[in-house]
């Protein structure tokens, strides 16, 4: 365990050492800037760690800690996030400690060849957000193969009491909802900018190209990550016989993105840089472990990109610059860039109802590292002990969880805290 202080105000404090010491009892300290715990999460049988509730329960790669009883369970499936009632979903499943596991199933209407669910977000009354995807065949069709089917894919929802998958937008992706169940989405039909939030336009911002959101707390602000404009990674399907715009299609890093399985858990440039060095598939903390350039099958995939377009994606994103940037967003205060801890690129995973923003940033020297934001104190990096780190998540306590060479958790302390982000950015 190590205890940090980034920052103290005049010659009054108290010394302390990592372990939280006071070396000098009779000497006091004023707090000006965040204090950061750092708790090494592999103590508690942990290899992951990428969201953490309010009652400090832990879900990462296919196990849950519940903090009460301090004890470890064993998931079938892979984590992806969890609720204030230890509800936790992840790949297509839902788990609880009542029922246990139960598969989220995929659409099964009329014409339907195959359908599956990927699911991203669980809020507190249950409801999941997520992507449905489909091949559809009808027999109105005419001459058409056997085997064919017409793939497509819907931003989608699931409740834990009906228990029905339901579609709602077509070619988009529900990233995260929050406690009164907004939406924030990868709507790839509004173009210029992918990013759509329900309850209202994420707006305007020219100096944009295309962008993902993360996350979206109970006030409606919004983070994730976007790009600089660049018109050679235009999204849009042209006529070509009078120019008229058709529909939008993913961009580039959106198509990345999905095919190497990162949406959500990596920054599009961290996934470039990792493709460059051929480092992607040595990256421990998620379940990437068997891709391989020039190697993704039809089961390590998103989408319905034969394997030769799969290879013209992953060459063409290898000699792209993308340069995305952590932002913030509202109604109110609209679109904020978070900027980086020095380098070229930064993505926001989380935020909770305190504006508290946690993500990683590029540091100049082809490493990265966590790191915590807030409206007064700016972008922050967590102690990493000069590793590699990613932050993931954070609750409304302050606690921090993700990777610094294994599952970490960082307990940070904000002395008076403005808080204002909870009702809107001014």
């Amino acid at each position: 365990m190590t205890f940090i202080m980034f920052a103290f105000l005049g010659c009054d404090m108290t010394e302390v050492n990592n372990q939280g010491e006071n070396l000098n009892e009779e000497i006091n300290y004023t707090l000006t800037e965040p204090v950061v715990e750092v708790v090494d999460l592999s103590d508690f049988g942990l290899k992951n760690a990428t969201d953490i509730n309010d009652r400090g329960d832990i879900v990462g790669g296919f196990h849950y800690w519940e903090q009460s009883s301090q004890s470890l369970m064993e998931l079938d499936f892979l984590a992806r996030a969890l609720n204030n009632k230890g509800q936790v979903v992840g790949g297509n499943k839902f788990w609880d400690s009542t029922s246990g596991s139960t598969t989220i199933k995929g659409l099964d209407y009329m014409g339907v060849v195959s359908s599956s669910v990927l699911v991203f977000d669980i809020n507190d009354d249950g409801d999941v957000v997520g992507e449905v995807d489909t091949c559809t065949a009808y027999d109105h069709w005419g001459d058409i193969p056997d085997d064919y089917c017409e793939y497509d894919f819907f931003s989608m929802q699931w409740n834990t009491e009906t228990r029905t998958t339901k579609e709602m937008e077509w070619f988009s992706t529900a990233i995260s909802n929050n406690n009164k169940n907004d939406i924030a989405s990868i709507a790839y039909m509004l173009p210029p900018h992918d990013i759509h939030v329900s309850i209202g336009n994420f707006g305007t911002y020219e100096e944009f190209g295309h962008g993902e959101p993360n996350s979206i707390n109970d006030s409606g602000v919004v983070v994730g990550w976007i790009t600089k404009k660049d018109d050679s990674q235009s999204n849009l399907i042209v006529n070509s016989e009078n120019g008229e715009k058709l529909q939008s299609d993913l961009s580039l890093g959106s198509k990345l993105l999905r095919l190497t399985k990162s949406t959500g858990s990596y920054s599009v440039d961290h996934v470039v840089e990792m493709l460059r060095n051929g480092t992607f598939a040595r990256e421990g903390n998620l379940d990437i472990s068997n891709f391989k350039l020039g190697n993704v099958n039809q089961e390590g995939m998103r989408g319905n990109w034969s394997i030769s377009e799969q290879d013209s994606i992953l060459e063409a994103a290898k000699s792209a610059s993308f340069s995305s940037k952590a932002f913030i967003w509202d109604v109110q205060g609209g679109l904020q860039s978070l900027g980086t801890l020095g380098g070229e690129w930064s993505t926001a995973f989380d935020i909770n109802n305190k504006g508290q923003v946690v993500g990683y940033s590029d540091i100049g020297n082809g490493e990265y590292r966590a790191f915590y934001w807030d409206q007064k104190n700016g972008m922050i990096e967590l102690p990493s002990d000069g590793k590699n780190s990613i932050a993931r998540a954070i609750n409304n306590h302050g606690q921090i969880v993700g990777y610094n060479d294994g599952p970490v958790m960082w307990e940070i302390t904000v002395p008076e805290l403005d808080t204002h982000l909870a009702k809107g950015r001014r």
